[in-house]
């Protein structure tokens, strides 16, 4: 006798019902992280054009204000050591100190600071620009005979005339790595200050820095950490958001009601086969019985 097929019945299958659990949790996990990403991209986007503006605004303003501090210093005083292009004149002080708990990589050193691409030495005047940035380089070389192992920082500043009046101080940390000889592997830091200063005789008075021009404030560049939300700040704030979130649950929905329709229509196929097959079985069994009947009755007769 045929098996008849057990029925799927939606939400009855135990196996069926965890497949559907796992999946919806699955489903809704993807939902919110695409959607908090499409947020967070789009947050960054609208900072990025608002950096944009601000950098350009900026930019436009920067020959004004050089011409105002110029002007200004220059009626203060007409040897006041500015250039039209924003250059003043400063002392330059280097310190550099080693890291202790460093690893030596060896005593033949050499050492290259440099100010906007021009080479500084301790305790020199240099020229600071007080509305463009600096671009500050320190280089130390560890001189070997097969080659020289070099460590490199470079950095850019952004210095005002306000700075300079008090000390302006700049820290970079140099790394250098031994790759050849019997120091091979030892790591050694370093660590340089720059301190820039205007020179006592040009050095502003209280009265003088209160009509100081206002230097240009420079735009900092965002990054796409700075607007990172999570889902539910993101599904709150934004009707985007949240209807892009439930036309992926609908889908989600309508795939697990697609599934289980396909299911059920399998076991409406193997219902009718089983129903063939029993009514197939009914057929042979009514024969069988017929025939066994037949047969009684002929062995009656010759009997």
């Amino acid at each position: 006798m045929p098996k008849k097929p057990t029925s799927p019945g939606f939400l009855r299958n135990p196996e069926e019902l965890v497949a559907i659990v796992f999946s919806c949790i699955i489903a809704l996990s993807m939902a919110a992280l695409l959607c908090t990403i499409i947020y967070n991209n789009h947050l960054y986007n609208l900072q990025l054009k608002a950096y944009q503006a601000s950098l350009d605004t900026y930019k436009n303003s920067v020959t004004p204000y050089k011409k105002r501090i110029t002007t200004y210093l220059r009626g203060i005083d007409s040897s006041y050591p500015i250039l039209q292009n924003g250059d003043v004149t400063v002392n330059v002080k280097i310190k550099v100190e080693r890291d202790k708990n460093a690893r030596t990589v060896g005593d033949q050193l050499g050492f290259y600071f440099s100010v906007n691409n021009k080479q500084v030495k301790n305790n020199q005047s240099t020229a600071i620009n007080i509305v463009d940035e600096n671009i500050l380089t320190t280089r130390i070389t560890e001189h070997d005979p097969s080659s020289n192992d070099v460590g490199e920082s470079t950095s850019s500043e952004f210095i005002t005339i306000l700075d300079l009046q008090k000390g302006f101080s700049v820290e970079q940390t140099i790394t250098l790595r031994e790759f050849h000889g019997s120091m091979r592997g030892n790591t050694d830091i370093y660590h340089v200050t720059y301190n820039f200063t205007i020179p006592e005789s040009n050095r502003l008075t209280y009265e003088q820095i209160v009509n100081l021009p206002l230097h240009p404030t420079m735009p900092i560049k965002p990054t796409p950490s700075d607007t990172d939300v999570s889902f539910i700040q993101a599904f709150n704030n934004s009707i985007l958001i949240r209807l892009v979130f439930i036309i992926i649950v609908l889908i989600t929905i309508g795939i697990i009601y697609h599934q289980h329709q396909i299911t059920k229509r399998d076991y409406e196929k193997k219902l009718h086969l089983y129903y063939e097959q029993l009514h197939e079985y009914e057929v042979r069994k009514k024969q069988l019985e017929t025939a066994k009947i037949e047969f009684q009755k002929s062995k009656s007769l010759k009997g």
